[in-house]
């Protein structure tokens, strides 16, 4: 695993995250319109299409892999990604 970016914070991922998305986005929202404590599916920050290109970021950003399944369950808002990302990308961790 050779991540590109470290997983500093919860808080610089979560703007990396809104970010990402805020350049996705069909409606033009800046990073600072996403609330990281918003299910992505039900705010429309992700759909069917854009969640796998979602996770592929992700994977490629920090070396974390997050599956479909995950996203839809316990992982479903960017404050709960950011933190799962920095808790699965600390040194020791697999």
């Amino acid at each position: 695993m050779t991540p590109s970016q470290q997983a500093t914070s919860v808080e610089t991922v979560t703007l990396a995250l809104c970010t990402y998305l805020a350049g996705k986005s069909r409606t033009r929202r800046s990073p600072e319109q996403f609330d990281p404590g918003a299910n992505v599916w039900l705010a429309g920050y992700v759909d069917s299409l854009a969640y796998v290109e979602f996770l592929v970021f992700i994977e490629e950003q920090y070396g974390v892999l997050i599956s479909d399944v995950d996203l839809a369950g316990d992982l479903n808002t960017l404050g709960a990604v950011a933190a799962f990302v920095c808790e699965s990308s600390r040194p020791g961790r697999k």
